[in-house]
């Protein structure tokens, strides 16, 4: 019960997460949400460092420095394509296509650390990219009129995916040395920094919204990232992750319903085969 409570928990985290890093980035833009998402999670994520403080794990975290650099540009790239998509585009397409990092990843690990893929989870991945082209094209007007049309915020689903796949590879090592907790707010500071300066050398002012139409949605943001993350890992670390990663995988279903409720979206039917397929192979490669 515990491990379903936990994935559930990771769902309503990062699902309602991304709902409403849309309706922020549709308010204030996609670099600011980004910023106050990233400001809210390091300060509340210091909180729980204070608490499990280890001078040890500390000390040899400066060996990992330059990995955890490169961890959190490709993360930084992944958050500003994928807020850009969700401010662009519609929520329900843009959602499940970045969910889909774990293909990267599981790709990746099979190549350079030897990882097994077993035979269900392959079948997983090629259900997954189906999906994908399913969900990215108007397959409509490409029967009819043989043109090919991509529908907007697609290259900023693929962009996240990717970003999110490489930074989740990268920083395997070192979460296996480390633990999880570490190397996740290591990068995430790192990569507030980063954008810190972009913003610096753009000249785009770092204000908080003055109006609350703006504010609660962009604390929520932040608030619910980090709910899933650790809801995630609690739900893992208690020896419950094949019950809990299979729950969790599904979280891009809370953003798509959020958004056909309060955005009013309108799927097609071979969207929502595309969005069930993805969902479906999420659920699949995490046993």
């Amino acid at each position: 019960m515990f491990g379903i409570l936990a994935g559930i928990g990771s769902d309503i985290g990062w699902g309602a997460g991304d709902f409403f890093a849309a309706v922020s980035s549709r308010k204030i833009g996609n670099l600011l949400t980004f910023f106050w998402m990233q400001a809210t999670g390091v300060i509340l994520a210091s909180f729980y460092f204070v608490l499990t403080y280890d001078q040890t794990k500390l000390l040899a975290l400066g060996r990992f420095l330059p990995r955890l650099g490169a961890v959190a540009f490709f993360i930084v790239l992944a958050y500003i394509a994928f807020y850009r998509g969700l401010e662009k585009a519609q929520v329900s397409l843009v959602s499940p296509i970045g969910g889909c990092w774990g293909v990267v990843t599981s790709i990746l690990s099979v190549i350079f650390y030897h990882d097994i893929l077993r035979p269900g989870q392959a079948v997983a991945i090629a259900v997954i990219l189906c999906g994908i082209l399913l969900l990215s094209a108007d397959w409509k007007t490409l029967l009819t009129s043989k043109k090919t049309v991509i529908f907007a915020g697609v290259s900023e689903g693929m962009i996240a995916m990717l970003g999110w796949g490489i930074g989740l590879f990268l920083v395997v090592p070192v979460s296996r040395s480390l633990g999880w907790f570490l190397p996740t707010i290591s990068y995430r500071a790192l990569g507030f920094v980063m954008l810190f300066l972009y913003l610096l050398l753009i000249k785009r002012p770092m204000v908080f919204p003055k109006a609350r139409s703006a504010q609660i949605p962009l604390l929520l943001v932040g608030a619910l990232d980090i709910l899933g993350h650790f809801s995630y890992n609690l739900g893992v670390s208690g020896a419950y992750a094949a019950v809990v990663a299979p729950v969790a995988s599904a979280f891009p279903v809370v953003t798509i319903l959020l958004a056909v409720l309060f955005l009013k979206e309108r799927l097609r039917p071979y969207q929502v085969a595309g969005i069930t397929a993805i969902i479906s192979g999420l659920i699949v490669m995490s046993l």
